[in-house]
């Protein structure tokens, strides 16, 4: 099935084929998945990549994975 390259369904597809791995097909699959998906399981998915886009970075000791300044190990005084 081919998509529209305008709306919101296109939108969805260009920004899902940004990510690695990710082709032109398997982004519409993913988006068609979306669409037919429970609204509060799309939105869950929605919110959590912004909880790690807002809660997660980078370790400012290490450079690891940190939920904060420092990651589990850098804040571990042992």
């Amino acid at each position: 099935m081919s998509i529209d390259q305008q709306g919101l369904l296109a939108r969805l597809v260009r920004e899902l084929v940004r990510l690695p791995g990710i082709g032109q097909k398997s982004a519409q699959r993913l988006a068609f998945h979306l669409l037919k998906a429970e609204r509060d399981d799309a939105l869950r998915l929605a919110d959590a990549i912004r909880a790690v886009k807002d809660g997660v970075s980078f370790c400012i000791e290490c450079r690891n994975i940190a939920e904060g300044d420092l990651c589990e190990f850098c804040r571990d005084p042992k």
